[in-house]
């Protein structure tokens, strides 16, 4: 059986927060790429959620 070790005192580096845009112009940057990604804009995704109630 093969044995896995983790390496000790690793950390990743990011330029932007981990939990959210920097700015409100990011949100807004990352909402309008995600929609051409998607072919879903952000009310009709947020309907969907309601729909399921998972919002």
């Amino acid at each position: 059986m093969a044995s896995t070790t983790l390496k000790e005192n690793t950390q990743t580096s990011v330029s932007e927060p981990l939990f959210g845009p920097a700015s409100i112009d990011e949100a807004i940057k990352r909402v309008e790429n995600a929609e051409k990604l998607t072919g879903t804009t952000l009310e009709d995704f947020v309907a969907e959620l309601k729909n399921e109630q998972l919002w």
